[in-house]
């Protein structure tokens, strides 16, 4: 393990403090309300990290010279050892910049446009990595800080979704246009990307853990998660969720414990939304209106009846434990064998509805499994334009894209003004096609795929590496319906660098993360 120095342990307390204002602060800033959320929010993340940067990075730097000098045989590569995470982000970094360089419109590829999401912003991404990835020790109280925060921006959203505002961020906004915004995080959109972020990690925890006091604030914390998910009437969110809590099943039937907490969890899900709809029912005349799947969930008949199977199933597992310990291998084959044929009737079902029955009526669940350019609330229109744009770019601009954050003038170059209204691929694959070029799709896919595979060797021997590994998998599920923006995009970063640095400190000494506590 390496040596400790007055200079690292400074650079640690100084990437406590940027972590605590970031998990806390950050979630709740704003300056103008609504009406400039996404600049003020921006600021104010680039503010923290470009402090925490220069005093942190001397520190470290300090500390690495300090280390020098005490063992001279020591190498500068065995000093600064670059991860196949680290190398991968930083060719990323470089791809940006070539991008930048080429672009049609080098300003605003480097300052970003509308969304601020230029090559600053991206090189303040990687700082953040850097930042937590160095110097961040697996202190548990950030995490519970997050989930925290995160639960009071539900509750604040809950407050606004019955009408009551708190902060007074609606009253200069339309009827029509508040029902696009919600607590401090602004566009529902962003709001459920909140919610696939820390909704992941509290269900993990709450999987593995032991401790009857972290079982109630996971629950809690879930509970909540729950509530924010369907006040958001956000499908991005649900995408995301959906697709989770299917893989969390798959580790679920590693035992009957775990599948029974599963089940639990199941039963906060449908509950919640259940006793939700009860309430918003008898408010209806003093709260928004659900809409897509919160509806769904909320009022159909059917979901009462999955509320039921799932009750009787956990029922059923925790009177009959034993039976079901002798015969849980069939019971993982039945239940693998289930997941397995929900994914390929989803496929399936997409597929045919859009490719062969392209006229059978579908009702609201035509904008699911029938793609057209109404598919996914207009999704499928700008995807198509979006993709006929970059098909049209020049060869090295197809290696390297168009400039970042500027989707919206390559849209107006090739379709006219009509398209002025559109300013991301709401995918952020197309996005960082479009705007990086293949080659800065391929570098960004392959930094989150290589710090997954990484946390995957740890997953079955140290839950921790799971939660987090399912934090970022989620948010990367819901970006392929979603956009990149400073508000929920640095908390990706974030957990990358938490990863990275589970995985540094796994491998100099073994940690036993308590997430019991």
């Amino acid at each position: 393990m390496e040596k400790e120095t007055g200079y690292l342990i400074m650079a640690r307390k100084m990437a406590y403090c940027y972590l605590f204002l970031f998990n806390s602060l950050f979630l709740f800033w704003f300056t103008d309300y609504y009406y400039n959320l996404n600049d003020s929010k921006y600021y104010f993340y680039i503010t923290i990290t470009a402090i925490t940067l220069l005093i942190s990075g001397v520190l470290y730097a300090l500390h690495k010279l300090q280390l020098k000098k005490d063992n001279q045989t020591t190498t500068w590569k065995q000093l600064i050892h670059l991860s196949i995470t680290d190398k991968l982000l930083f060719l990323c970094l470089c791809s940006y910049l070539i991008t930048t360089i080429i672009s049609s419109y080098p300003s605003a590829s480097c300052y970003g446009m509308i969304r601020h999401t230029g090559l600053i912003f991206a090189l303040f991404l990687a700082g953040t990595y850097a930042i937590v990835s160095r110097l961040y020790q697996q202190q548990q109280s950030i995490l519970l800080l997050f989930l925290g925060s995160v639960g009071v921006v539900v509750i604040i959203g809950m407050l606004q979704f019955f009408n009551i505002d708190p902060l007074g961020f609606f009253q200069e906004v339309s009827d029509y246009q508040s029902n696009f915004y919600l607590s401090t995080m602004g566009n529902i959109n962003f709001f459920s990307s909140l919610i696939c972020l820390s909704l992941p990690l509290t269900i993990v925890l709450y999987l593995y853990c032991e401790n009857t006091t972290s079982k109630i604030l996971y629950s809690i914390s879930m509970i909540l998660c729950f509530i924010g998910l369907m006040i958001a009437n956000s499908d991005s969110g649900y995408f995301g969720i959906f697709t989770l809590l299917l893989i969390i099943a798959y580790f679920a039937l590693k035992n009957i414990q775990y599948l029974k907490r599963y089940f639990i969890v199941l039963l906060y899900f449908l509950g919640t939304f259940k006793l939700m709809g009860i309430l918003i029912y008898f408010m209806q005349d003093s709260c928004r209106e659900l809409h897509t799947f919160s509806h769904f969930i909320a009022y159909r008949p059917i979901t009462w009846i999955f509320l039921v199977i799932v009750g009787i199933a956990y029922l059923l597992m925790d009177v009959y434990t034993s039976p079901c310990e002798k015969y849980f291998k069939g019971i993982q084959k039945v239940g693998r064998g289930l997941l397995l044929l929900i994914v390929i009737l989803a496929i399936g079902l997409f597929l045919y509805y859009s490719f062969i029955d392209t006229k059978q009526p579908l009702g609201t669940f035509a904008n699911y499994l029938r793609y057209n350019d109404a598919w996914g609330t207009g999704r499928g229109l700008i995807w198509n334009r979006v993709l006929y744009s970059y098909t049209q770019l020049p060869f090295l601009q197809l290696l390297f894209g168009h400039g970042l954050d500027t989707t919206r003038l390559l849209l107006i170059d090739t379709f006219g003004e009509t398209m002025a209204l559109y300013d991301n691929a709401h995918n952020e694959i197309l996005q960082y096609l479009v705007t990086t070029g293949i080659v800065g799709l391929l570098c960004y896919l392959s930094t989150l795929i290589s710090s997954l595979k990484r946390l995957w060797i740890f997953i079955k021997k140290e839950p921790y590496a799971f939660a987090i590994a399912a934090t970022m998998l989620c948010y990367f599920i819901q970006a392929i319906v979603n956009i990149n923006q400073p508000i929920t995009t640095p908390f990706l970063f974030m957990f990358l660098g938490i990863g990275e640095s589970f995985i540094r400190q796994e491998q100099t000494q073994p940690i036993k993360q308590d997430v019991n506590n």
